[in-house]
């Protein structure tokens, strides 16, 4: 029996298809007009191929009921025919600018069959409970509906919004508004309606709520009352808004008694993978081996196995330059993928760290982590022919009793947050390299340096002198 879906991004029928059962239709596609037969189980038709897929050759591929995304790029979807037999399923895709594709699912084995090739489906629940948390905290959408979302679109959509845009914000609202197409039921805000709630939602949170909370009593919901309330002309905007709170809080209250009686997790703990600490190799030929990789993670490589350059360098290079220049950061290899030319990583603080070719890791908070000195030096005297041409060569020498390896600033930094007591905002506001072979650490709020209100200053947290041997002092 073949399905034929048409205009997959633009049928309001469709896009239910995709996300519901409704099972009384099946829409046959002839040209621009849409007929309706009685199937069942459309959206576990549809649902069977949606998700992140990888093959023995590291390939991957993600597809959301909207797009493809292959090799880096986004596909869009115009039509899909669905052969179904009791074990397999087989998806005909007509794309925009793409050629067709045919894709097989077994669902005996989970598996996908595309290009010759058999992938297996993703799936990093890590991944899944950060775009929930994101989505919950930066859009209106609560973690009760996301319930209903399946979370192998959340991590093909996740997977799409990376190759389409650079920011995290950008790329939760891209999800965001998949959502409000392909789960219509969930009647998520848009366009006007989403605007508005903007502007409400900005004045509540002034007063009382965050906007998470506010996403408790129902974006939509809460709209409508306020809309409601403001029509009775006898009513000012102050009467309006405290009864207007009044009904976020029992709709709150009701949200919580149901989160605790209910049997599904709205949000699963993160479950990040454990880290040995990690050491300096010994430069040899004999080291340049898989076996000498850390036995509890395959991924990190000793020192002789990579290199830091300006040039291309694989996942395993950047994940390991990461978690060395961090002491061990709590990060995920299989949240990595290429960007800006070298890699990006989700870390279990939410942070996304990029670790560019030369060795330069940036993140999405704005910090900048230099451990390829001499090649930024290179850089910044490019761009600024009267900086001094000076460059020590402490950073390719330790002295015998060397602590720190590599002796780098934000090596050094992390050295010093495994020895004093820091605030949680606190980061290595900026640095010198001295003759004596030592550092000069400057450390800052992050909080309190972009506070217009407060100056250098006063954000400043302390002044550190931080030598490769381990000893330091406060300046």
């Amino acid at each position: 029996m073949k399905k034929a879906i048409s205009s997959l991004l633009v049928s309001t029928l469709v896009l239910a298809l995709a996300v519901s059962s409704l099972s009384g239709d099946k829409i046959l596609a002839e040209e621009d007009t849409t007929t309706t037969i009685e199937v069942e189980n459309k959206a576990e038709e549809i649902d069977s191929f949606v998700g992140v897929w990888r093959n023995d050759k590291d390939d991957k591929i993600s597809l959301t009921p909207q797009n493809l995304v292959i090799d880096g790029e986004v596909h869009e979807i115009k039509q899909i025919a669905v052969n179904e037999s009791e074990e397999e399923k087989v998806a005909s895709f007509d794309f925009e600018n793409f050629d067709s594709q045919e894709m097989t699912y077994h669902s005996a084995e989970d598996k996908l069959n595309f290009l010759s090739s058999d992938y297996q489906r993703e799936m990093n629940p890590n991944i899944v409970n950060y775009v929930k948390d994101q989505l919950s905290t930066l859009e209106p959408v609560n973690l009760e509906q996301l319930l209903e979302v399946d979370e192998n679109y959340l991590m093909a959509a996740y997977y799409q919004a990376q190759v389409d845009f650079d920011e995290e914000k950008d790329q939760i609202h891209a999800i965001y508004l998949a959502l409000s197409q392909d789960y219509a039921e969930l009647e998520l805000l848009t366009e006007e309606d989403y605007e508005d709630y903007l502007v409400l939602a900005e004045d509540l949170e002034d007063t009382t709520y965050t906007f998470a909370e506010l996403n408790k009593a129902l974006p939509r919901t809460i709209l409508e009352n306020y809309r409601q309330l403001k029509e009775d002309e006898e009513k000012d905007e102050t009467m309006v808004k405290d009864q207007l709170k009044k009904m976020i809080d029992e709709a709150i209250k009701a949200y919580e008694e149901r989160k605790a009686e209910s049997s599904e997790v709205y949000l699963e703990d993160y479950e990040w993978p454990e880290k040995e600490e990690v050491t300096t190799a010994n430069n040899t030929a004999a080291n340049n081996t898989a076996a000498d990789k850390t036995q509890d993670d395959p991924h990190l490589l000793k020192e002789s196995e990579y290199e830091v350059r300006d040039d291309q360098f694989s996942q395993e290079e950047a994940y390991t330059i990461l978690v060395k220049a961090t002491t061990g950061l709590s990060v995920d290899y299989n949240t990595g993928y290429e960007r800006a030319g070298g890699f990006a990583f989700l870390a279990v603080d939410g942070v996304t760290y990029i670790v560019m070719p030369d060795g330069e890791i940036g993140t999405s908070e704005g910090d900048v982590f230099n451990r390829n000195e001499e090649t930024r030096l290179a850089r910044v005297k490019e761009a600024s022919p009267t900086v001094p041409d000076y460059m020590p060569d402490w950073f390719d020498r330790y002295p015998d009793n060397a602590v720190i390896k590599p002796f780098d600033p934000d090596i050094a930094y992390n050295y010093l947050l495994g020895k004093e007591d820091f605030p949680a905002d606190a980061y290595m506001f900026d640095f010198e390299f001295n003759d004596d072979g030592s550092y000069t650490l400057t450390i800052a709020s992050r909080d309190k340096i972009v506070d217009q209100n407060i100056s250098e200053k006063e954000a400043i947290i302390d002044v550190f002198v931080v030598y490769a041997d381990g000893t330091y002092y406060k300046k």
